[in-house]
């Protein structure tokens, strides 16, 4: 049962850990996504596998940039070698 003082662990900057309830919480933008301890690890595993098929994407590259102080990564499409100059 939860007391009034109970907070959920943050693990991230958008993930918590509710050990009451035995959730993951995921907070995006205007959604959140509350899973158990299985169905996280099977959510993570596909995020993992989805990550290395688009990283190993010859038309994917990482881009980085700052925001807040921080360095941040994301992921860009290569233009078209007939799109450049």
């Amino acid at each position: 049962m939860l007391t009034p003082d109970y907070v959920p662990k943050q693990l991230s900057e958008n993930v918590f850990f509710d050990k009451s309830e035995q959730l993951v919480v995921i907070y995006l933008d205007r959604i959140s996504i509350s899973l158990d301890l299985s169905e996280f690890l099977n959510f993570l595993e596909g995020l993992i596998d989805a990550k290395k098929m688009l990283i190993s994407d010859t038309d994917i590259a990482i881009g980085t940039y700052e925001e807040n102080d921080k360095i941040k990564k994301q992921l860009i499409i290569l233009p078209d070698a007939e799109d450049l100059n």
